[in-house]
């Protein structure tokens, strides 16, 4: 089978996109057009007039075009990953326009024994060549002020170099090929008398490197710390260069290598744009490595990123950036109207050493025409959001989290539509998530949890904080107590989504005694200490021993909430097409979750964190060996792992989808997004034969005796009257129970959302247009008096709601904010992955999305940006390995990769989630907490 793929916007169609198509459908059995969505399209072209469903309307009408399907960036290579899955036998050719000097997925196709076809591109009929026709002043590239100035890397260094004053280029020296082949002991020379002894850096300089409409960046080979006073050495660093050219240049007579001067004493170095590159937002961007390396960030082993509104004053920066954003304007003046992409480092004497310019050509394929004040104005609206939070912990600023204690950004995402939004907090963390706290001994808080920045949820730290302290802590000594976490967190922000492990001293565990005496270093008397020591061995020796009588009567209010469940699921059949009963059975099932399910879960979910602490600190105290606590993790069985068994045997055939369906097909991948189908509405491969073996549950694996008296002998050292066999029984059943009671919680909450699409279905609204609104909405509606009018009322929020949400989804917003600033001066740090055991494992990569089939990711180590309960299928497919953008320490994935012995990286951040899911094939060493491309 011949499968051809081709990509693009088709904003405008005219001929020469239709030749392209034709050429592509021609002697192929399937042309597959890969049309880039909205935001892609909006990205790369800057500004787009059709929109996603008008394109794919026009292209399913050619009879060029068999099948259109998504492409989210513009590079098409996950979905050649996902063709190729789907048709591993067949031929793909990748055609492409003929002018690209390089292709994004050109080494995946080929790796698979496809081809890559340039096609001839309609040059006349170009977007940019029309925007040029219709604003030839305003997008003429060609005239543009000082471009003669830009021309290769070395050229433009040389004609920068003696006009900027604010930065400084070091010493210069260009080899060409016609040079240096034949006369290499010559060229040599020259370099060691050029730069007298010191090292020197060897760089690429083409002639298609730093151009306005590509700019080949880390395409070719650079050499560090080359010895220039050896020959050898030097000659073949410059062949290494001239080498990396590679076929793209049949003559390298004319093309140049750079030298120049190795930058000593680096303490920051990095590159800068001067816009931002995804969607031409007005920001600086600046990706930089503060580890003394120069080139962590150009090769994308590493870094950080700032984002620097362009509209902040320089003297409202901290240094070194102000600094750098002044050198950074200069260059902007001389090369006045070009957005520029810098190559930057700071040296430990604070000198700013410029290693190339060059413009930012994903800028420069087509200019966005938009004004930079609406975009201040969005980001100013969402500083007034932040300034008018009243902390009520204190005098300060709130302080906000994405990803501390009840961690939004993992169950909902990082910007999830206004259902997702307001059910999580109408559930969960108005007021529900504090009441199963209080009865254990913790502190009340009467404030919400959770607060929005444009689309952004938030969980409040101090409130956090507040909510984790025991009851009985003075207030004198909470005051103390939040000023401390607060300064512990800012010291160390990669602890954000570990508070309950890193910051806040929330119950007693083996280590407590040993880790509460660092306060005594912060200030704190050994009165303090010891009121607060107290306070944490009271709650939790009393948790413990009251343990099982709590799970008795939180299991009677599960029993609550599920009669309620079954009720109104009873009724779904007969109501379907009733309005009102729709709307008294959603409001009803949510009340009782508020009341019978949150409360209990999130008590259950405290007595896991300690049973976690407990296990932990018996690791750290050295009472058990890792291999010990990978036993006993191992010995618990969870509805995950009756999943994974339930999902064999329903592959096999040997349990029918209507038993598979009772049991899990409530379940959906997001459990607070509507538009997701659940379980009993997708496909799962199914064998035939029925009569094959049964399938064994696992294995139940014991802790040795040595283990047990570990645990004996720990329990003795702090007091707690409790034997080591009721001691791990209480460990084992809050681990266990946790994820029982999450399950049977997310019954009634999926139930909740098929209401709301059976409402949609009664309103002939779709279930992606029910989720921009909120759950106030829909109980407002019931006072409507007939189904029109709660159509037309609900379709004015939706259209009110999807504008003020595509309209915050531009924001840059950072992961914590301290004050005001964070929303001008964005930080997204590198975060610290939290891996789950000590394995090392390689395997191709597999990255998830609503399309991805189970049997799809077997034997691949599967990359996932929020993973909640939903996504438990992914387990019964044998993966190698897991990596979440989102997720903390005690997080749904962390336990249940704890569970199955599953090498993972959980919670890894934007940086490194982008890298992962990116690359081809990688390394999961958990053991030194590494994540390495293997290409």
């Amino acid at each position: 089978m011949k499968i051809s793929y081709s990509f693009g916007v088709v904003d405008f169609l005219h001929f020469g996109h239709l030749e392209a198509l034709r050429v592509a459908k021609d002697d192929a059995d399937l042309h597959i057009f890969g049309l880039l969505n909205d935001e892609a399209a909006n990205s790369w072209m800057g500004v787009v007039v059709s929109s996603y469903e008008e394109r794919k309307a026009v292209l399913n009408a050619l009879e060029y075009v068999d099948q259109v399907m998504q492409q989210d960036s513009v590079d098409p290579t996950q979905n050649l990953k996902k063709l190729h899955q789907k048709y591993p036998d067949a031929e793909i050719s990748l055609f492409h326009r003929g002018d690209w000097k390089a292709l994004p997925a050109d080494t995946y196709i080929r790796s698979i024994g496809g081809k890559v076809v340039p096609t001839k591109y309609y040059e006349r009929l170009a977007p940019e060549n029309i925007l040029k026709m219709l604003q030839a002043e305003e997008n003429n590239r060609t005239d543009m002020p000082f471009s003669n100035l830009i021309s290769t890397k070395a050229n433009t260094l040389l004609a920068l170099q003696p006009l900027v004053r604010k930065s400084e280029i070091e010493p210069i020296m260009i080899v060409l090929g016609k040079e240096f082949y034949g006369a290499e002991t010559v060229a040599a020379k020259k370099v060691a008398e050029k730069f007298s002894g010191k090292r020197i850096v060897v760089r690429s300089s083409s002639s298609n490197e730093d151009c306005y409409e590509q700019s080949n960046a880390g395409h070719y080979k650079s050499i560090l710390n080359v010895d220039s006073t050896r020959s050898v050495e030097v000659e073949n660093a410059v062949r290494e260069v001239f080498a990396s050219y590679g076929a793209a240049y049949s003559d390298l007579q004319k093309e140049q290598v750079l030298i120049q001067t190795h930058t000593p004493c680096v303490q920051i170095s990095g590159v800068v744009f001067t816009r931002d590159i995804k969607q031409n937002r007005p920001y600086y961007v600046i990706n930089y490595d503060d580890t003394g390396s120069t080139d962590s960030v150009t090769s994308g082993a590493g870094g950080k990123t700032i984002f620097v509104s362009r509209d902040i004053a320089l003297g409202d920066l901290d240094q070194p950036w102000g600094q750098l954003l002044d050198a950074v304007h200069e260059l902007e003046e001389i090369l006045n109207g070009i957005t520029l992409d810098i190559e930057f480092a700071i040296t430990t004497e604070g000198k700013i050493v410029i290693f190339q310019v060059r413009p930012l050509a994903a800028n420069y394929r087509f200019k966005r025409i938009a004004k930079d004040e609406t975009y201040y104005q969005l980001k100013n609206r969402a500083k007034h959001e932040y300034a008018n939070l009243q902390n009520k912990a204190g005098s300060s600023s709130m302080k906000l989290s994405d990803m501390a204690f009840w961690n939004p950004a993992e169950m909902i995402g990082s910007n999830p539509k206004c259902l997702d939004y307001s059910l999580y907090r109408q559930i969960i963390t108005k007021f529900a998530w504090n009441e199963g706290l209080v009865p254990m001994g913790y502190r009340r808080v009467q404030e919400e949890l959770m607060y929005k920045i444009g689309n952004k949820p938030y969980i409040s730290l101090d409130y956090s904080f507040q909510a984790l302290t025991p009851a009985s802590v003075p207030e004198p000594l909470l005051d103390k107590l939040l000023e401390y976490y607060r300064a512990q967190l800012e010291k160390n922000p990669t602890a954000h989504d570990k508070i309950e492990f890193e910051i806040v001293f929330n119950c007693y565990d083996f280590a407590t005694e040993h880790h509460i005496r660092n306060l005594l270093n912060a200030g704190f008397t050994d009165e303090e200490v010891q009121k607060l020591q107290t306070a944490l061995y009271t709650l939790t020796d009393r948790c413990v021993k009251e343990y099982f009588a709590t799970l008795q009567k939180d299991k009677g209010a599960l029993e609550r909430l599920e009669e309620v469940r079954s009720y109104i699921a009873g009724k779904r059949s007969f109501i379907k097409g009733d309005y009102k009963t729709l709307i008294d059975g959603f409001k009803d099932l949510v009340a009782a979750i508020s009341q019978f399910g949150t409360p209990q879960f999130a008590r259950q979910a405290r007595y896991a964190f300690m049973a976690n602490m407990f296990c932990r600190s018996l690791v750290e105290m050295g009472y058990w060996t890792e291999q010990d606590q990978e036993t006993f993790l191992g010995s618990i069985v969870t509805v995950a792992k009756e999943l994974e068994r339930d999902m064999e045997a329903f592959s096999r055939g040997m349990m029918t989808r209507l038993e598979f369906d009772r049991r899990y097909g409530h379940l959906r991948s997001g459990s607070y997004d509507i538009s997701q189908e659940r379980y009993e509405k997708l496909e799962f491969a199914q064998g035939k034969n029925r009569e094959q073996e049964a399938i064994q549950c696992t294995t139940e694996t014991r802790l040795s005796a040595a283990a047990v008296q570990g645990v004996d002998r720990a329990l003795k050292k702090i007091g707690f009257s409790v034997s080591a066999e009721d001691f791990l029984a209480f460990l084992k059943s809050a681990l266990e129970e946790r994820e029982k009671f999450k399950f049977e919680f997310t019954k009634s909450l999926s139930d909740a959302l098929e209401l709301l699409v059976y409402l949609g279905e009664c309103l002939a609204i779709p279930r992606s247009e029910m989720a921009y609104l909120e759950i106030q909405d829909i109980l407002a509606s019931e006072y409507y008096e007939t189904q029109e009018n709660v159509r037309k009322f609900f379709n004015t929020i939706i259209e009110q709601r999807k504008a003020e949400y595509d309209q915050n989804s531009a924001l840059v917003l950072p992961d914590i904010i301290w004050d005001a600033k964070d929303l001008d001066m964005v930080k997204i740090g590198e975060a610290r992955p939290n891996f789950i055991t000590g394995k090392c494992i390689e395997g191709p990569v597999c990255l998830i999305d609503s399309s991805t089939r189970p049997e799809s990711i077997r034997e691949k180590i599967v990359v996932i940006e929020k993973a909640d309960p939903g996504y438990d299928w992914i387990f019964s497919q044998n993966i190698k390995g897991l990596i979440t953008k989102y997720g903390g320490v005690a997080s749904h994935m962390a336990i249940r990769c704890a569970e199955f012995n599953l090498p993972a990286a959980i919670g890894c951040g934007e940086k490194i989630y982008d890298f992962a899911a990116g690359a081809q094939r990688i390394l999961l060493d958990c053991a030194n907490g590494k994540i390495v491309d293997k290409g």
